[in-house]
């Protein structure tokens, strides 16, 4: 005898409902949020850069403190939005995309993506500007391992040049300026310090990619910053040794031949060391680049927070894994 029909309906309502708010959570659980994020270790890595979920809460603590207030008109909590960007920056996607992404209880428009990212990038900045990213040397000395004291007692920072590849401007004079020979088309050009342990401890201004790498350490402020007695390690492009003398400055590069037909083995034990320790600089630079809106986005578009979103990429650099330990 078969049940009657108005059980069957019950059941098939009852099935129906439970099919939907299964579709609900899984939608909610493909859509980004931060409690879906940082419960993945490799998932938070992934879309923000951060390694731990309280760095994550840390970071987020530190820039809202008392400087942010919600905007129900943004639709999403002051977490999300700060992930929003996070994701924004790291990864590169679209406006569009992050609409769809964040949107799980309600949906948001590519105006209010565009309004959240430029709303916060410049608070990022400048909170992470009264950072003092500048270590003592004591500070140095207390954290360096004893393998990389021995070799460069009085190191205090390696440096480096990096390029962000920009939108030609407009204007035969700012074409000429940002045109870099390097990279042979226009690009912003930055200096970047690094301590004995790999975190980044100093990030210039932007300049014109035309601008020298001697030129750029005059003008970045890194050579106020150091003491007399101190060791500053580059590539052998650096010719600051009149730039550095008066302050009593050391400069470490590798050897070159200097018209000589080889280098003497001591000079060749020499750059080695200099190559295994100033590789870390090149290895920071390319985690920074591991954000891809430069890249990714059309660089006119966010050309107004050019310098702030760099130096930004520079600090959250820091919360990854430690280079040397």
């Amino acid at each position: 005898m078969s049940p009657p029909t108005n059980v069957n309906k019950q059941n098939n309502e009852t099935e129906y409902v439970l099919s939907l708010e299964k579709e609900l959570e899984n939608m909610k659980a493909n859509h980004l949020s931060s409690n879906n994020v940082k419960a993945d270790k490799q998932k938070l890595k992934f879309y923000t850069g951060f390694i731990h979920p309280e760095l994550f809460d840390i970071c987020f603590d530190f820039i809202t403190d008392g400087q942010m207030t919600e905007e129900t008109d943004y639709k999403l909590p002051l977490v999300e939005q700060f992930l929003l960007v996070l994701v924004r920056l790291r990864l590169g996607l679209s406006e569009q995309h992050l609409a769809y992404s964040f949107s799980a209880n309600e949906t948001i428009s590519t105006k209010t993506v565009s309004r959240i990212f430029h709303r916060w990038i410049p608070l990022i900045y400048r909170r992470f500007k009264i950072l003092n990213i500048w270590p003592s040397r004591l500070q140095i000395l207390n954290l360096v391992p004893m393998s990389v004291i021995v070799k460069h007692p009085s190191l205090r920072v390696i440096i480096d040049c990096t390029e962000i590849k920009i939108s030609q401007p407009r204007g035969p004079a700012n074409q000429q300026v940002t045109f870099s020979n390097y990279k042979n088309c226009n690009t912003a050009k930055a200096l970047i310090g690094v301590s004995p342990t790999g975190a980044i401890t100093f990030v210039s201004e932007l300049y014109g990619g035309n601008i020298s790498d001697k030129e750029i350490t005059k003008r970045s402020g890194i050579l106020e910053l150091m003491e007399r007695g101190d060791e500053i390690m580059a590539d052998r492009g650096f010719l600051i040794e009149d730039l550095i003398r008066p302050y009593g400055i050391r400069l470490n590069i590798p050897a070159c031949t200097g018209g000589r037909s080889h280098l003497e083995p001591c000079e060749v034990a020499q750059s080695r060391r200099v190559a295994s320790t100033r590789i870390h600089v090149e290895r920071v630079i390319g985690r920074i680049k591991e954000f891809k809106i430069l890249t990714h986005v059309h660089s006119t578009y966010i050309l107004p927070h050019l310098n702030e979103i760099f130096f930004v990429y520079a600090v959250l650099t820091n919360f990854q894994e430690q280079l040397i330990k």
